[in-house]
């Protein structure tokens, strides 16, 4: 009789979660709010947890921890709703009370700290934030190799604690423009950083509301804010301080989640919130290096639109762009990349300063621009686009994914595959200087397959 053979099955191994914790630095009254609800010690721990990345998302993407951010539902804990509504009741968390739904599984409403919450102290704590993290059987490439190129690097807190100092004593009246001394021009202006809808003024006009109003007008990043100048100083300097403490305190208490950012395709770490200044301490102390592309997106952008425009291609994939648009227009090098983020990443009818003086400079490339924003001929998709009115962000989007695709999936991918240890931070691969070489080599050989020009940079601060 023939004995039949039965399959050695392998057996599921199920990996248990392991409960870890990780600091971080909050507004104080948020805190002393938090803990007078009403909460069991694991509910205040999700609470935290969620207002943690309230404030992350918010400065991340706006530069202040109070601006709305989008939350799906699908990305919250079972049960969240009896916690979630506690901090709704008292105040401590707003939202917009807009729900959209976004398909299965994405429904999803805005939320944002509520700065009156905030207000007043100015002070912030540390608190502890719990979680708890499954191993995977196989983890990602990529998320492999950030933990093991982090676990190479020191911090030096003596070092950091004092440049944060230093970087928070710098947030004064002289490191904005105010009042009569802001440029001429078309701006996005900020009435409340609560605002859903995105608005533009002249200087004339929002210096005119600002007066009605008896406040500033404050130029920071391109953008106008209505505030009172002190008030807009205590807040820059508690969120600088709030984010750069808590990436820092990721990275040391070894939290090392990351992701895709799933508009741009970045690879998002703790490094990515973190300062170019403190990031910089980062690298001297270790004897890292920075290598990365002169006036990235713009070579990417010359590449994209060929040498139709000749001009255009030749300045931005030999990386002298800024310095082309600065000599030209008699501005520094600082206003020459805000222009070209306006003109880029802006509004058709955003009328920014020197805008006509660069359609005559780089007419063609200006025409090609244009285009993109009314007509996103490639039909670029994401949740940032929801109709036509939208289409001037889709080419912003197309050059970070190009970004995303050579230095993510290409250069720091293949950085990992060779054991290099290595730490990306939007358009540049950082690495100890024993691998330099090994990297620029890397780097040379994709551009050439993937038939881009561009001119590289290497730094250490």
């Amino acid at each position: 009789m023939d004995i039949m053979k039965v399959p050695n099955k392998r057996r599921k191994v199920k990996k248990r979660p392991i409960e870890k914790n990780y600091r971080c630095k909050l507004p104080k009254t948020v805190i002393d709010a938090v803990n007078i609800l009403n909460l069991t010690e694991n509910k205040k721990e999700k609470s935290f947890e969620f207002i943690y990345n309230l404030i992350s998302i918010s400065i991340k993407e706006n530069g202040f921890s109070d601006n709305y951010v989008q939350v799906y539902s699908k990305d919250l804990s079972s049960g969240y709703k009896s916690w979630l509504d506690v901090l709704l009741e008292s105040g401590v968390v707003k939202t917009d009370n807009h729900y959209e739904n976004r398909g299965e599984n994405t429904k999803c409403k805005q939320y944002r700290v509520n700065r009156e919450v905030i207000d007043g102290t100015y002070k912030l704590n540390t608190t502890t934030i719990k979680y708890k993290e499954t191993p995977k059987l196989k983890q990602s490439l990529l998320q492999q190799g950030f933990e093991k190129s982090v676990k190479s690097i020191e911090f030096p807190k003596e070092k950091l604690e004092s440049e944060l100092k230093s970087m928070a004593d710098s947030i004064d009246k002289n490191s904005v423009v105010l009042n009569e001394d802001i440029p001429n021009g078309n701006y996005k202006i900020i009435y409340n950083r609560t605002q859903l809808k995105e608005y533009y003024s002249s200087k004339e006009k929002a210096l005119e509301k600002a007066r009605e109003l008896n406040k500033d007008l404050i130029l920071h990043e391109n953008k106008l804010y209505l505030k009172k100048l002190d008030s807009f100083i205590n807040e820059r300097r508690l969120d600088s301080e709030m984010s750069n403490h808590n990436a820092l305190f990721r990275l040391i208490d070894g939290c090392y989640k990351c992701g895709r950012n799933e508009t741009n395709y970045r690879f998002d770490t703790p490094f990515s919130n973190l300062s170019k200044k403190l990031f910089g301490v980062i690298k001297e102390h270790n004897g890292l290096v920075e290598i990365d592309a002169k006036n990235s997106q713009y070579a990417l952008l010359a590449n994209l639109i060929g040498e139709e425009d000749s001009l255009f291609y030749d300045d931005a994939t030999k990386g002298v762009l800024y310095d082309k648009i600065k000599d030209k227009f008699n501005i520094s090098r600082d206003e020459s990349k805000s222009l070209m983020m306006l003109i880029v990443f802006g509004k058709l009818d955003n009328n920014t300063p020197h805008k006509e003086a660069f359609k005559k400079m780089y007419s063609n490339a200006n025409n090609f621009i244009e285009e993109y924003k009314k007509k996103n001929p490639e039909n670029i998709q994401s949740r940032t686009i929801k109709s036509q009115k939208d289409y001037y962000k889709a080419l912003p989007i197309r050059l970070q994914r190009m970004e995303s695709d050579f230095w993510i999936d290409g250069v720091l991918t293949e950085c990992y595959k060779r054991n290099i240890n290595a730490i990306s931070r939007h358009d540049s691969i950082t690495v100890h200087k024993q691998d330099k070489q090994e990297v620029i080599d890397i780097i040379e050989v994709l551009a050439k397959e993937k038939s881009l020009i561009f001119k590289l940079d290497t730094y250490v601060k």
